[in-house]
């Protein structure tokens, strides 16, 4: 539950620590109360790739609503965290708006509660992109609360799949999911948790589009993806996500590369994470796009 009193102490993230798969870990910033502690860490760090992955998830949304002739679109934001990518798609917001929003003094001087209360209130009087209605999946209780709270996501759906089951409340929650966008998680969040939310939508196959950095496989998600009815495109070139957050990190991350046979030159040996931008789409719809 989130302390909505908390008032906070700016600090910069620990960037020393690495997981299993050689990333730094920053479990704090995805579990404090609200953003502040997120976006000073982002920020420094130069993450980009919510801004890069906007112009694919609005085609995807685009192109879903044509085909389906639905108006309205239900997406499941795989690893949503505290709702950017619901504030980039639903408002007139840009990625550097939103960091100012939050690292800014005089939200740094707000008490958790405050600052909620401070966005509830902006979030209703922006305009807003009404056919879209996002549903955040993290296991993160409350970055998803706050998240909710204050109007960036309709629903929410606190759940670590890669271990646990699919709780009959949480189907009824997953079922009717059009779209499902993911700017980060996949490679953490893997394909035990994509079959898993397929399953519940069956025979209804939610349209899709992840970024999935370079230093992560792709052959078992499109393997997955393709035996599930999927056509699966990969853009062409990737996109920045972030810096390394430290010459420990990219070492791992080059070491990591080259065991996959992937070449880092001119991109993550220049010091940045790279990903690449996959959409998916069942075969039966992209026939029907091509032959209506």
């Amino acid at each position: 539950m989130i302390n909505k009193h908390y008032k906070r102490n700016s600090s910069q993230a620990d960037t020393s620590e690495l997981d299993a798969t050689g990333k730094t870990v920053f479990d704090d910033i995805y579990t404090a109360p609200d953003p502040r502690s997120y976006c000073e860490a982002m920020q420094a760090l130069d993450y980009t790739i919510p801004k890069h992955a906007l112009p694919m998830f609005s085609d995807l949304f685009q192109d879903y609503r044509e085909q389906s002739g639905k108006e309205s679109v239900r997406v499941l934001d795989l690893g949503s965290s505290y709702g950017i990518n619901a504030a980039l798609l639903r408002f007139d917001l840009g990625l550097s708006d939103l960091y100012q929003r939050y690292t800014s003094p005089e939200a740094q001087a707000l008490t958790t509660s405050e600052l909620m209360q401070r966005d509830r209130s902006d979030y209703c009087l922006q305009p807003t992109e009404k056919t879209v209605e996002m549903v955040g999946f993290d296991i993160s209780a409350p970055a998803l609360q706050y998240a909710q709270e204050v109007g960036l996501i309709v629903d929410s759906v606190q759940a670590n799949l890669e271990v646990d089951e699919v709780t009959t409340e949480q189907s009824q929650q997953l079922e009717n999911t059009d779209c499902i966008i993911s700017s980060g998680c996949i490679g953490y969040v893997t394909t035990t948790t994509l079959e898993k939310i397929i399953d519940v939508c069956t025979p209804h196959l939610p349209w899709m589009g992840h970024c999935v950095l370079r230093m992560f496989s792709l052959q078992q998600l499109t393997t997955l993806l393709k035996e599930r009815g999927y056509d699966v495109d990969i853009a062409p070139e990737p996109v920045p996500q972030r810096r390394f957050a430290s010459h420990e990190e990219q070492t791992q991350v080059l070491s990591r590369l080259h065991e996959l046979g992937v070449d880092p030159t001119g991109l993550e040996d220049q010091g940045w994470l790279y990903a690449w931008l996959i959409t998916a789409t069942p075969a039966v719809a992209r026939a029907e796009q091509y032959y209506n």
